[in-house]
């Protein structure tokens, strides 16, 4: 329930222009991870984000979440893209 708030200013702002995907990276590129650093399950991620287990990317910062989903500025997110391979791990 905390987090909600963040998103309805978001929602409101934007209303149907976001989508879920636009969501999930507001909340990404925005958290905070350094408050809880001392955690030893922080690790970087494939784009060097910090991403823990417990705490997922960090704290919620409502300022910074409306800052970057201002609808002046904000561009939606692409879709996401699959890619598809074959990983020969059995191969000696």
């Amino acid at each position: 329930m905390i987090a909600s708030n963040p998103f309805l200013l978001i929602f409101v702002l934007h209303s149907p222009r976001l989508t879920w995907r636009d969501i999930q990276h507001i909340v990404v590129w925005t958290s905070n991870w350094e408050p809880l650093k001392n955690d030893q399950d922080w690790s970087p991620n494939g784009v060097g984000l910090h991403v823990n287990r417990k705490f997922g990317f960090g704290l919620l910062v409502a300022e910074k979440i409306v800052e970057l989903a201002k609808p002046s500025t904000f561009k939606t997110v692409p879709e996401k893209t699959i890619c598809r391979g074959q990983i020969n791990q059995d191969r000696k």
